[in-house]
């Protein structure tokens, strides 16, 4: 029985030491860095898509704005185009109409 205890306890000293060995190693610290750094990243990037989610939201929100103002601007230069061309024509109407009196005026002198 001792000799069974005796080989369970340098059972368990040996395999203690090899678990030791591993979880102390070069690799083993390596390992625990890369886990640490992975979490890291990983909250960064969450925070990075929150804040892209934001950016997006603003941008998507200036483009509309702009598409607006676009559409308003299209709408004034038309209503301005008309504005002119109403002139215009009213600009000729009076005109013709000053040819027409003018040219019942040289009639009614010669007669």
């Amino acid at each position: 029985m001792k000799k069974e205890l005796s080989t369970a306890s340098a059972f368990t000293a040996e395999l203690s030491h090899r678990l030791s060995a591993i979880y102390q190693s070069p690799a083993q610290e390596r390992i625990h860095y890369l886990e640490g750094r992975l979490v890291e990243l990983m909250e960064e990037l969450k925070s990075l898509k929150t804040k892209n989610k934001h950016l997006n939201f603003e941008v998507d929100k200036r483009d509309n704005l702009i598409s607006k103002c676009r559409n308003d601007l299209i709408r004034a230069y038309e209503t301005s185009m008309q504005t002119r061309a109403d002139m215009l024509e009213l600009l000729q109407n009076l005109h013709d109409s000053d040819l027409d009196l003018d040219t019942q005026e040289t009639k009614t002198v010669e007669e």
